[in-house]
């Protein structure tokens, strides 16, 4: 009868006094969407840390990643107001936004290019010369593609004399580890991994930025309706930049807990080594110093200036695409 009374005593204080802190704190918890890019591997590691260790726990957010199919297709989902974030290339946001879809980016984690051409370390190819009369293949329309046509143009490389074979993102790799194409456009981060994996053959590949086009790649963005959200927007940016900064500093537990948590991301070692290719481009000499996922002025106007020079692409000024406000929070 005593515990009875205890029990009956304890809803009766719950009704009275309401929820304890805790509970109250689990109540308001947002739940917010994440869409990736791509299926998760390497790169996507600091989200999965972030979600692992509570760090968007504890700035209230209930935090549900999403796996994508491509950076075109999360700017279009985030325009839509699909999902409430996207993670995808500023390139390929920028060109979108250029032409009316509703986006802007509040945080770049990956700084310096990873777009390369991959191929089989046989082939006769060091440079964007020599891919004149050969076969190379893309998804047409994304970043990859986009600045290929900048590529060319920089070095001078008639594009006449080029192949460009359009598959979906998964199938291009495909036709390169089936000998249909010589190239592939793609990042060096994940997909030179992937061949050699599923080939035993070595891979090479060369990176843009190393011949002229650099350009920033991955970040957050948002629907531009939701700006006005300051205080989800803050606690996402923060959660996110201190996930990107402690899983660059343990990349093997990072890659762990994005395997753990996808197991279709494949071997551990795989995404090991790709989360570990890109910690090494989460800054510019620009950004060095900064929290991660700062954006400098500077790194935005070489993006836009290779849009509108070799992508005839009519731009806006930067601040259009971009903005750090939600680093300044209190």
């Amino acid at each position: 009868m005593k515990r009875v009374a205890a029990v009956l005593a304890s809803v009766a204080a719950l009704l009275l006094f309401g929820l304890p802190p805790a509970a109250e704190a689990q109540k308001k918890m947002d739940k917010v969407t994440l869409r990736l890019n791509w299926y998760a591997y390497g790169e996507h590691a600091p989200f999965a840390y972030g979600l692992k260790k509570g760090f968007y726990e504890a700035e209230g957010i209930d935090l549900q990643i999403l796996e994508g199919s491509g950076s075109g297709p999360v700017v279009q989902a985030i325009g839509a107001a699909t999902d409430r974030f996207g993670y995808a290339d500023a390139y390929a946001m920028a060109g979108l936004a250029a032409k009316g879809v509703p986006v802007k980016m509040i945080a770049t984690f990956v700084q310096t290019s990873p777009l390369s051409i991959i191929y089989f370390a046989d082939k006769p190819i060091k440079g964007p010369k020599d891919l004149e009369g050969k076969k190379v293949s893309f998804t047409a329309g994304d970043s990859i593609h986009q600045a290929f046509q900048a590529l060319l143009k920089v070095n001078n490389v008639d594009k006449s004399k080029v192949q460009e074979v359009y598959f979906d993102p998964r199938g291009k790799m495909t036709a390169v580890m089936a000998g249909q194409v010589d190239a592939m456009g793609g990042y060096y981060t994940t997909q030179a991994g992937q061949i050699e994996a599923q080939t035993k053959k070595k891979a090479a590949y060369f990176r843009y930025v190393d011949f002229g086009v650099n350009a920033l790649s991955q970040g957050l963005l948002v629907n531009t309706k939701y700006l006005g959200d300051r205080d989800l927007n803050c606690r996402m940016v923060r959660a996110s930049s201190k996930a990107w900064t402690e899983a660059a500093k343990s990349p093997d537990e990072g890659a762990a807990i994005l395997v753990e948590m996808f197991p279709k991301a494949g071997a551990l070692e795989l995404n090991l080594q790709q989360w570990k290719d890109t910690v090494q481009l989460m800054y510019t000499a620009n950004t060095r110093g900064k929290a991660a996922g700062w954006m400098a002025a500077a790194d935005w106007d070489t993006l836009l200036s290779l849009q509108k020079t070799y992508g005839n692409i009519e731009t806006k000024a930067p601040g259009e695409y971009y903005t750090n406000e939600f680093f300044d929070c209190k």
